[in-house]
């Protein structure tokens, strides 16, 4: 039967209609599941998820072997919370926000908001004390990576330093003092900070959905979804943060907690 698309009110459907409109409106516009979904938003409240499923479970859906194939920085991800954060400055484009400072702490196993905070300047002040507020609340990390910005590293960093030269950073202290190890990522490559790249642009594209920055950094952790966790069990942030906790044991054995294929790649 032909569904005919009206512009209007929006309305929800029950599965059997939403499944109807879905398929009736792929053989009227053969296209992707985004093209689709864009379509069917026109007129009916059937999110993106749902098309998908229901193109999938129809075999309209067709795997592309350059997105199933396992990526290389896979292999960068930590096997337990704490094993490492990831750390970067970013120059916010939101109106409200323009031009401030934003210094995010990111888990990379469970991609939890460790801690984030809007400043006038990036300092390496500045990043210790969002340093310390994480550290109070999810306790402290095995490594930290970052960048080289003057706000991370001193003088080329303590292993490239002329013997005697080097002069640490108050961010370098911090770590020093807490016991973490820096993983510096190679110069001119923010492939390896990724993850945060791609927070930070999440946080441009929805913020304003929120009053504050606080509110969209407990939205992130506690309700939005993410494709790298378990996403058919409702996974969030937070919650894989907790499920991914190392043991005392593990941490014993183990006391960086991370794989060891993977410590040159990271460097």
């Amino acid at each position: 039967m032909h569904v005919q698309l009206k512009l209007g009110r929006k309305h929800r459907q029950s599965v059997a209609e939403e499944t109807e409109v879905v398929l009736d409106t792929h053989r009227l516009h053969p296209a992707g599941v985004l093209h689709t979904a864009k379509r069917l938003r026109l007129a009916h409240d059937i999110s993106y998820h749902s098309v998908y499923r229901i193109m999938k479970k129809a075999g309209l859906v067709t795997a592309s072997a350059a997105r199933t194939k396992k990526r290389k920085y896979v292999r960068y991800e930590r096997m337990y919370s704490n094993a490492m954060w990831h750390v970067d400055w970013h120059t916010m484009k939101d109106p409200r926000f323009r031009n401030l400072q934003l210094v995010t702490y990111l888990d990379d196993s469970s991609r939890c908001i460790m801690a984030a905070q809007l400043f006038t300047e990036a300092t390496s002040a500045n990043a210790v004390l969002v340093l310390r507020k994480a550290i109070r609340i999810f306790g402290t990390p095995a490594t930290i990576l970052s960048d080289n910005g003057r706000c991370f590293v001193g003088h080329g960093g303590r292993r490239k330093a002329p013997a005697g030269s080097w002069k640490p950073t108050a961010f370098e202290a911090e770590l020093l003092d807490c016991g973490i190890e820096l993983i510096n990522s190679r110069p001119h490559h923010p492939q390896t900070n990724g993850k945060l790249e791609r927070l930070h642009g999440s946080i441009e594209n929805e913020i304003w959905h929120h009053e504050t920055l606080s509110s969209y950094v407990k939205y992130y952790n506690e309700e939005r979804l993410y494709g790298s966790l378990d996403i058919d069990n409702g996974e969030t942030p937070l919650v894989a943060f907790e499920r991914r906790r190392a043991t005392d044991a593990i941490r014993k054995r183990n006391p960086k907690w991370m794989e060891k294929d993977t410590d040159e790649d990271a460097k």
